[in-house]
């Protein structure tokens, strides 16, 4: 397949609906038939973002890692990629209904990763860290009193006021800052339905969106990933073993802090974002509850 096959055909795209970044995403078909997946960068960030995850996808096709569609052809400046498209006629499911087969099989597919080694050379891809230990959300909440307000006024509007009185943030600082990532583990860092696809058909599970990608700590994969289904409504408790307490403290203020920042330019469009970090922050807290009890 060339990329000008993908060019022709991208007037023709459906756009997804997901997402949130300002990347170009969707299907195409092409002349023949088939339905393939695009994304396409559109300015510094997305288009840098696209030329990692391109590079992911080759070294995890090296590596012989079936968690992940085939990348099919990228454009001459690895700023635009297309992917097989997985498509709910072929049995994928994209909704955010979750079974214990599929978590299995989604935890499956982190601890495979996990276990992946890059060379010293493989090493270079996964360079630009999305996410580190500077970035846990208990200090900057602590140490920004105008960042509680709006996180409280927020709180009080989803119905989470009785439960957040209760929040030390001074001790949850403390106790955050403790957290020390083992950085030595590949981790994906955004596991959720939007990124996920199970065919129950075969028991399969492809992750896409992988431009969160680095070398991290699969404590964090794991309690993110869990608290996003355990909000889906499934029942999590065989797995309550997976989860690290302080991991959860990291990522609900990790989440929390997110929900009262402004949204960057161009994400207004977004801002059920915000909702969702809010309530996540929240789950992750009073999982962490059940956890220590």
């Amino acid at each position: 397949m060339q990329w000008n096959t993908i060019e022709q055909s991208l007037p023709t795209i459906k756009h997804a609906t997901s997402g949130y970044t300002l990347a170009h995403r969707g299907t195409i078909t092409l002349e023949d038939g088939a339905t393939v997946f695009v994304k396409i960068g559109v300015d510094d960030t997305t288009k840098a973002w696209a030329q990692k995850e391109i590079a992911l996808y080759e070294f995890l096709a090296v590596h012989h890692y079936p968690h992940v569609p085939t990348l099919l052809v990228t454009n001459p400046e690895r700023i635009a990629f297309c992917l097989e498209a997985l498509e709910p006629k072929h049995g994928w499911d994209w909704t955010n209904t979750w079974t214990h087969e599929r978590l299995s099989a989604t935890l499956a597919a982190i601890d495979d990763l996990a276990k992946m080694q890059p060379s010293t050379e493989e090493l270079s891809i996964f360079g630009t860290k999305g996410l580190s230990e500077k970035d846990g959300g208990w200090e900057p909440l602590l140490n920004q009193p105008e960042k509680q307000k709006v996180l409280q006024n927020k709180l009080d509007k989803a119905g989470h006021t009785s439960y957040m009185n209760n929040v030390d943030y001074a001790a949850m600082a403390t106790q955050s800052a403790q957290f020390t990532f083992k950085n030595t583990q590949l981790t994906h860092y955004d596991v959720r339905t939007d990124n996920c696809a199970w065919n129950p058909r075969t028991n399969a599970v492809k992750l896409i969106d992988w431009n969160w990608a680095q070398m991290g700590d699969e404590r964090i994969d794991i309690a993110s990933m869990l608290v996003h289904v355990h909000k889906a409504g499934l029942d999590i408790s065989q797995h309550y073993n997976r989860l690290d307490p302080d991991a959860l403290l990291w990522v609900a203020g990790l989440w929390l802090n997110s929900a009262a920042t402004p949204l960057w330019p161009g994400g207004a469009e977004h801002a059920s974002l915000r909702d969702y970090q809010l309530e996540s922050g929240v789950a992750a807290l009073k999982l962490r509850d059940v956890i220590l009890a």
